[in-house]
């Protein structure tokens, strides 16, 4: 019987340090594919108003190209109305990234702490370490 708690103490005492051991030694970088993604919103997040249209290579057939030709004479037309949208598009988007990064960058801090014992934490895994310790000394007595 004492060999079984004895046992049992010194397994929970190694599983103790092993927790103990990935708390300290954790720590959390920016990962490739997080940085990645965030490459990529930053540069979705612009849009440009002033796509060409059949340019440099016009469409074949002379009904495509007559097309191609009142599209972009509307867009000039247009431009006076389509480019404030745009613009305040653009400033949402990049506003949304913003938020984005500032959130992920709470989600990891978070990670972070909650990986690192607070000093109440501390200070019950401390206590706990100390019983371990005074009972695994009685079974060694």
């Amino acid at each position: 019987m004492d060999s079984q708690l004895t046992h049992d103490i010194i397994q929970a005492n190694k599983q103790i340090e092993t927790i103990l051991q990935r708390v300290r030694a954790s720590s959390l970088a920016a990962s490739p594919v997080r940085v990645a993604v965030f490459q990529q919103m930053r540069q979705s997040a612009a849009i440009n108003t002033h796509w060409h249209i059949a340019w440099p290579h016009w469409p074949p057939g002379i009904r495509a190209k007559i097309t191609a030709a009142l599209q972009k004479i509307t867009r000039r037309l247009l431009q006076w109305y389509i480019d404030p949208i745009v613009e305040q598009q653009n400033r949402f988007n990049q506003t949304v990234v913003n938020a984005v990064q500032l959130l992920a960058d709470d989600v990891a801090a978070l990670q972070i702490s909650c990986q690192t014992p607070s000093p109440l934490q501390q200070t019950q895994i401390d206590q706990i370490q100390q019983q371990l310790d005074a009972l695994a000394r009685q079974i060694v007595k």
